[in-house]
């Protein structure tokens, strides 16, 4: 009679293969370890190229951060008390000082309102040298208590900061 041969389920297309409870492992092949094995080493490798990309990067952060301008402020709120407004105009000169290692600008300094008037030096400030920002406040047509924040930014690793001026105003007798 005709011989029969043995099909494994192996060989069996995967809705036809036989149920079983353990796992069959003979289908991998030792192609499929290599590959395996050789992923997860390159895997392995990107991980330490992760981290020594990583490592330099913080480096060359660290570096970059000890050679910046830094703008160190003497104080950053002035309260004027009370200022009569007959009296006109009021100042006060901030001072702020570079202690960083590279020069630093003043970029910008924008006030809150037309009352408020800005004026700073615009050449940089070297390191350990120190810069003056006047703010000159009209309290014309105002009366009771001010708060006015100046927004100052600089070249410097602190970015923007913001100074204060407040007081209040004592009205014109009518």
């Amino acid at each position: 009679g005709p011989t029969q041969r043995h099909i494994s389920s192996k060989c069996l297309p995967p809705n036809r293969q036989r149920a079983s409870s353990k796992p069959d492992f003979s289908v991998i092949n030792k192609g499929y370890i290599a590959s395996l094995v050789h992923f997860l080493y390159f895997c392995e490798k990107r991980k330490l190229m992760k981290r020594i990309i990583l490592l330099l990067i913080a480096t060359v952060a660290c570096f970059a951060a000890n050679a910046q301008a830094h703008a160190t402020y003497k104080e950053k709120v002035h309260d004027f008390g009370y200022i009569k407004e007959a009296k006109g105009q009021v100042s006060h000169t901030f001072e702020l000082t570079n202690t960083g290692n590279k020069p630093l600008v003043i970029l910008q300094v924008v006030t809150s309102c037309g009352c408020t008037r800005p004026s700073f030096p615009t050449k940089p400030i070297k390191p350990g040298k120190t810069a003056k920002i006047k703010i000159t406040f009209n309290p014309a047509g105002r009366s009771g208590a001010f708060m006015k924040p100046i927004k100052v930014t600089t070249s410097g690793n602190e970015g923007k900061t913001t100074l204060t001026i407040r007081g209040t105003i004592i009205p014109k007798k009518k």
